[in-house]
């Protein structure tokens, strides 16, 4: 999802944006999340020289496994950008399949 620049700056409209729930639905953002305008720095985060995003999830005693296979099997990680790859770390890089790597998104260069 892209929005423009008018549409990150206006929580509001940001509230409005529906995620999936766990029974299939979906709820609007506001509902599970707090919106607000921070300050601070601006930081790209690299590894091996290439734009890195890190999501960190809290997996509340559930086997790691159990919870990387409700990861993967939301909408989005089966649908990434040409260019951006799933790559685990911490727990999940000791796992070591590629089809098991779900907690880092790296954007790869375009060649």
């Amino acid at each position: 999802m892209q929005l423009n620049e008018e549409a990150l700056s206006d929580p509001a409209l940001l509230g409005q944006l529906r995620v999936p729930t766990a029974g299939g639905g979906s709820v609007p953002l506001a509902a599970v999340a707090e919106i607000t305008t921070a300050s601070g720095l601006s930081q790209i985060d690299r590894y091996d020289r290439r734009r890195n995003v890190t999501i960190t999830v809290d997996i509340n005693g559930q086997a790691i496994d159990e919870v990387e296979k409700q990861i993967i099997a939301l909408p989005s990680p089966q649908n990434l950008p040409l260019g951006v790859e799933r790559q685990g770390a911490g727990p999940l890089q000791c796992i070591g399949s590629p089809s098991r790597r779900a907690s880092r998104g790296r954007e790869l260069p375009h060649e």
